[in-house]
């Protein structure tokens, strides 16, 4: 994901007097200058990355997502790019952990920033656990110091209250984090923005049902109330209804699971990418 636009989602969490302040003081400056409000990149032509993605022979993007956000905010025609998701290649221990009987554990899986949803998720976490009695949250990633201030310590102190139902593990090794993976009925993902996000893919493997942002390419590897659940990532109300409804209804959170899992197998077994790399390659071989 290019850096202006990870720039641009999580300025996008800016109180508003601080964004008026940005576009006054481009005004002063004697230029218009929007910032994350922009909806096209007016200093593209010193992005290095952006330069780069002129001088290719062609674009390949995970999602059709960020495909999208090239075309429109970059300006870079569609018909140099295509879409191709990432190969994958997920533990096979991971399908064959149990579905039931798992304790009663929700995780986060990913690095405490705002871009990661943190901001939302912090609210939406007394609503979950005040509708969901006896559970407990673990947030497993590293800290992320943004605007001078640790996104854990910000957390710790808005959740202070709920202490004991909340943990914070900092990031862990591939063993302690599959057995995270086999503790969790449900995984979730709040996030501002994701390209083509792996952690998805390994949480339903692990057998966790799953709650995501309905934004990026996340709704590309979910179909909604079929192999997870999908929510509105700024919204504290729609996250906990995500959770709550996942928790609440086992029958239905196991028919998600299973069905993600399934369908995750035929896409491990499917060779195409290499196919279609290799055919975009090929056709820039005698240049």
């Amino acid at each position: 994901t290019p850096g202006v636009l990870i720039t641009k989602i999580s300025n996008s969490q800016q109180p508003l007097l601080q964004r008026i302040r940005f576009v006054a003081g481009s005004l002063l400056r004697g230029k218009i200058d929007l910032g994350n409000w922009a909806a096209k990149d007016k200093s593209r032509d010193t992005d290095v990355e952006y330069q780069i993605c002129l001088k290719a022979d062609t674009l390949i993007s995970p999602s059709e997502a960020l495909k999208q956000w090239a075309v429109k905010f970059w300006g870079l025609p569609a018909a140099g790019i295509m879409v191709l998701p990432n190969p994958f290649s997920l533990q096979s221990n991971l399908f064959s952990l149990p579905l039931t009987n798992r304790p009663m554990v929700i995780s986060f899986i990913g690095k405490l920033s705002i871009l990661k949803g943190m901001k939302a998720l912090t609210e939406a976490i007394p609503l979950i656990l005040e509708k969901n009695k006896g559970y407990k949250i673990f947030l497993v990633g590293r800290d992320e110091i943004e605007n001078g201030q640790s996104m854990t310590a910000y957390m710790k102190a808005k959740l202070k209250k709920y202490k004991s139902q909340v943990e914070f593990t900092g990031a862990l090794n591939q063993e302690a984090l599959q057995d995270m993976y086999a503790r969790s009925r449900v995984c979730i993902f709040p996030s501002l923005w994701e390209n083509y996000p792996t952690v998805v893919l390994e949480a339903m493997a692990a057998g966790c049902a799953v709650a995501a942002s309905r934004v990026g390419g996340i709704p590309e590897l979910i179909t909604h109330t079929k192999t997870g659940l999908l929510f509105d990532p700024k919204l504290p109300k729609q996250i906990t209804h995500a959770i709550t409804r996942l928790l609440q209804n086992e029958e239905k959170r196991i028919a998600m699971v299973e069905t993600a899992r399934s369908n995750l197998f035929v896409k491990m077994t499917d060779t195409s990418f290499h196919e279609k790399l290799l055919k975009i390659y090929t056709q820039f071989e005698a240049r």
